[in-house]
């Protein structure tokens, strides 16, 4: 048999329920840092996951313009060509393939900024559809 208190209840039971205010703020800061390490690391694996750090860049033509010629030249189109860089980090130099039917041209720009554009003109000959394309880069 279990001694009894002067109450009718078990003495055992009674110190159980007396827990040290220490104890209660150990657990309470134990909880706290549990959850703020998986706050923390969920937050890394959903940079990890979603971040385009490495990122390749685009290319696209931008506009394709027919200037107006007087000089009785050959007819050409102007066109502007846009590269992106949605990498978070800058690019040092990227060189854009630009296809204009017969004819290539290449664009080289330097240092496009990380999350950032720069756009280039270049000319193609007349009756032609013009498409770029980014050949390399190198990072900065």
């Amino acid at each position: 048999m279990s001694a009894s208190g002067r109450d009718g209840t078990d003495e055992d039971e009674s110190t159980d329920d007396r827990r040290d205010p220490s104890d209660r703020l150990e657990r309470l800061v134990s909880g706290v840092s549990v959850a703020f390490t998986l706050v923390l690391l969920s937050y890394v694996l959903w940079q990890g996951a979603t971040a385009p750090a490495g990122a390749a860049p685009t290319a696209s033509v931008e506009s394709v313009e027919s200037p107006p010629y007087d000089d009785g030249g050959p007819a050409t189109l102007r066109v502007t060509v846009r590269i992106e860089n949605r990498g978070g980090t800058g690019l040092e130099s990227v060189v854009v393939g630009l296809d204009c039917g017969d004819a290539e041209r290449t664009i080289r720009f330097a240092h496009v900024p990380g999350n950032g554009h720069r756009t280039a003109t270049a000319t193609c000959p007349i009756d032609t559809t013009p498409t770029a394309i980014v050949e390399s880069w190198t990072d900065g």
